[in-house]
């Protein structure tokens, strides 16, 4: 680390300085994406609060008296039961190609960067999935595939040989 130091203080300073996504207010115009595809959202008022992907648009339908913070649990809440399908899904073609079974899993908001976790406690695997933003469906078996640390629990050669 010694010897790399001035490229590792570049490369920070180059992830500080990224721009951030702007704090969404949930209005016409701006834009969502939904694995890995940009949707221009079209808000409505209605009684009952839903969200619908149609063609290139993202129409969101809310209370006129919520917040912009209740509309973003909303929005979170959506994409969690998005996740939460697709991973269904998933999980149960991975269990049969790889013969490993997660005994728990779970989906989550993780304020980090991370895509995924795998937890090992007492033989158990708690698997947490938390991204259908900007991840393809390719990208998300993937990750899927990845938090099943079940057999090789580091990022060692034999996890790489696996994973391929």
């Amino acid at each position: 680390m010694r010897t790399k130091i001035s490229w590792i203080k570049r490369q920070v300073a180059k992830f500080d300085n990224q721009a951030r996504r702007s704090k969404r207010e949930y209005v016409s115009g701006e834009t969502l994406h939904v694995w890995g595809k940009q949707y221009y959202l079209q808000t409505e008022y209605g009684t009952k609060n839903s969200l619908v992907l149609s063609n290139d648009k993202a129409i969101l339908i809310v209370r006129k008296e919520n917040t912009t913070e209740q509309h973003d649990n909303f929005v979170r809440k959506w994409y969690r039961e998005l996740l939460k399908t697709e991973v269904v899904r998933l999980l149960s073609k991975l269990e049969k190609t790889t013969g490993l079974k997660a005994s728990e899993w779970q989906t989550k908001y993780m304020t980090t960067r991370r895509w995924g976790n795998v937890q090992h406690q007492d033989g158990e695997n708690l698997v947490e999935f938390t991204t259908c933003r900007e991840n393809t469906r390719v990208s998300s078996i993937y990750v899927i595939l990845h938090e099943f640390h079940l057999v090789e629990k580091t990022h060692n050669e034999r996890f790489v040989s696996l994973m391929n």
